[in-house]
């Protein structure tokens, strides 16, 4: 195909320019001169983007991996090597003075794996910080300054190990934030006079 003037010639030599009036053939002309160009520009940005979504794809796939290997069957087979190994892992660490038994009849078997990753961290951890459940309990106390209120250590004996893990934790920041701030200052006593005094008993 060839432009020239407001005449516009086909690839088989059929002229167009004499069906049309004059005032559109300069039109058409221009069209059909300009879309090529307008072609070759579409397929090099056609060609941009395939070339774009390459490491897009790569970008998700990666991704993928990560999150993929993040989820907590994946954790289980690599710190584990499987489910019934990590169930015998919290067996193992799950003794009398650790342990509060509240698992239904069906067992370890049926607890997700996320919950038996956190029940054993959970128990590797009160085991190597504090050795029991008293010990912990004893320790949340201190911080809440509770250590003579038994029915607060009485509550806090039925609650799983997990649970008064974090009561531990947060106590101890707060008593931590507690500590850095200053004193609240004493209130000076007022001396009053006898007769002041007796003004006010009456």
């Amino acid at each position: 195909m060839s432009c020239s003037g407001d005449k516009v010639t086909l690839s088989s030599g059929e002229s167009i320019a004499k069906h049309l009036a004059p005032s559109q053939r300069s039109s058409l002309s221009v069209f059909i001169c300009l879309k090529p160009e307008a072609q070759s520009l579409s397929q090099s940005g056609d060609s941009n983007e395939k070339n774009a979504t390459v490491p897009d794809q790569r970008w998700r796939h990666t991704e993928r991996k990560k999150k993929m290997a993040s989820t907590p069957l994946a954790i289980v087979k690599e710190k584990f090597g499987g489910k019934k190994e990590l169930i015998a892992a919290v067996e193992k660490l799950a003794t009398d003075k650790l342990w509060l038994d509240r698992v239904s009849e069906k067992g370890l078997a049926h607890v997700s794996n996320a919950k038996l990753l956190r029940l054993h961290a959970s128990l590797e951890d009160a085991k190597a910080r504090f050795g029991s459940r008293d010990k912990l309990i004893a320790a949340i106390s201190e911080f809440e300054k509770r250590t003579k209120d038994e029915g607060f250590q009485a509550r806090l004996a039925k609650y799983p190990l997990p649970r008064l893990i974090d009561l531990h934790d947060a106590a101890k920041k707060r008593a931590a934030v507690a500590a850095t701030q200053p004193a609240p200052a004493k209130k000076a006593k007022v001396v009053r006079s006898k007769k002041a005094k007796a003004k006010a008993a009456k």
